[in-house]
């Protein structure tokens, strides 16, 4: 079992993991999909497997719309997901108003994906 939620993709042990990912590059949610090419950057954020049940009972509700490569506003287990510079804004005060488990790890990231990228990733397992 892990004891944290979230931890820096430079502390994971294998590839079962969620992997939130600064979106670098400054393009449209259209091409976000075709620029994911790459996986576990030093400085993503990531979620084992094991840790899905919570995670997503947590998180969810503040994820569930995104814009995914297949043209769907779904969030995916299993799939890439991208938000927006604008969602990650509002994800981030959602969170930060809501304070759910370990909210004070993630929400230091979202702000720089809203502040200093183009949003974020979250890759599915």
């Amino acid at each position: 079992m892990h004891d944290k939620l979230f931890i820096p993709c430079t502390k994971r042990r294998g590839s079962a993991y969620f992997e939130f990912q600064f979106y670098k590059k400054d393009r449209s949610a259209h091409r976000a999909a075709q620029d994911c090419n790459q996986h576990w950057l030093p400085d993503s954020l990531c979620v084992h497997i094991d840790c899905q049940e919570t995670f997503l009972c947590h998180y969810l509700p503040y994820l569930q719309e995104t814009h995914a490569p297949n043209g769907s506003h779904e969030f995916c287990c299993f799939a890439l997901n991208y938000y927006t510079k604008e969602q990650a804004r509002a994800i981030a005060d959602k969170i930060r108003a809501d304070r759910p488990q370990e909210w004070e790890i993630l929400l230091p990231w979202l702000e720089q994906a809203a502040t200093e990228y183009n949003g974020f990733f979250l890759m599915g397992v």
